[in-house]
């Protein structure tokens, strides 16, 4: 609570009291003059005609005019605050008394605020030689907010908001999906007994994906699939054509059968057959990726 030793009247001295009426008009007027200025940034109410408030001399804000073009010289024991132009806008800079001078505003957001210097270390962090620094360096590296996760950076600081979506947006993109029920391949291998390319992408995506597929063929031969880049060439059958990813279909015509295979990174199996002259009829049944 402050107290004060001297009353502050703004209708006092009136003109009973010596000198005169003339002085004490002046006197009032000068009182009521300073009331008026000071209570624009400062806390000086009127009660009454006196200023006595408690609080009185306190600021209500910090309102700056005038806008410097060059950092004040300060002397010991001296800092400042202050407003110069950048970028055609007043921003707030602050300097300290060894002369260092800090712009703690950008464009109407706090900027280049250091709040530690010197050697630190953060509890599940690491240690910075340099403080920590908001907008603008930690070790030479930009933190800056993305909301969109795009980038996949490890320097870039996200949102609450943008991790979930980041989260849900990958789990959306991840299970087992239904194929199309449409044929991705429906004519005669190119040549027998030779491996040849299946791409399954444009139903399954670029990327490795375990697929369940219906072949079907419409003559008795064998039939082999396997991931690209794995197995050997020229094809080996397995004895009866009976083993994973192969078989020999009867003479029932058409046969189906299906096989389970994984695609390349490129979403791309291999298939062939003792015969390239009868229809095969390959169909993506589901995925999983």
């Amino acid at each position: 609570m402050t107290t004060f030793n001297y009353t502050f009247d703004t209708t006092y001295p009136d003109g009973s009291v010596l000198p005169g009426s003339i002085l004490d008009d002046s006197d009032r007027l000068i009182k009521q003059a300073i009331q008026e200025r000071e209570n624009v940034d400062h806390y000086w109410p009127l009660t009454g005609t006196q200023v006595s408030d408690a609080k009185a001399g306190e600021h209500r804000k910090v309102q700056f005019y005038g806008v410097l073009t060059v950092k004040p010289v300060l002397a010991a024991g001296e800092c400042a605050l202050y407003l110069k132009t950048v970028a055609a806008k007043s921003e707030l800079f602050f300097e300290n008394e060894g002369g260092t001078e800090v712009q703690l505003t950008s464009v109407g957001s706090l900027s280049n605020i250091v709040l530690q210097t010197g050697t630190q270390t953060i509890a599940g962090a690491k240690t910075f030689t340099d403080g920590i620094v908001v907008n603008t360096q930690i070790s030479g590296t930009a933190i800056t907010d993305e909301d969109d996760m795009a980038s996949d950076s490890a320097v870039k600081v996200p949102t609450e908001q943008s991790v979930k979506a980041y989260a849900d947006a990958i789990a959306a993109a991840k299970g087992v999906f239904v194929g199309s029920g449409t044929a991705i391949f429906a004519t005669t291998l190119t040549v027998a007994n030779t491996w040849q390319d299946l791409d399954l992408s444009s139903i399954v995506g670029v990327g490795l994906r375990l697929v369940q597929l219906e072949v079907m063929l419409n003559a008795d031969f064998g039939y082999m699939m396997k991931t690209k880049g794995w197995g050997e060439t020229p094809p080996k059958y397995p004895s009866g054509y009976v083993g994973p990813n192969s078989a020999h279909f009867p003479g029932i015509n058409p046969c189906s059968l299906q096989f389970t295979v994984m695609t390349d990174a490129s979403g791309v199996v291999q298939h062939c057959g003792t015969n390239a002259l009868n229809t095969v009829t390959v169909k993506v049944i589901g995925y999983v990726k």
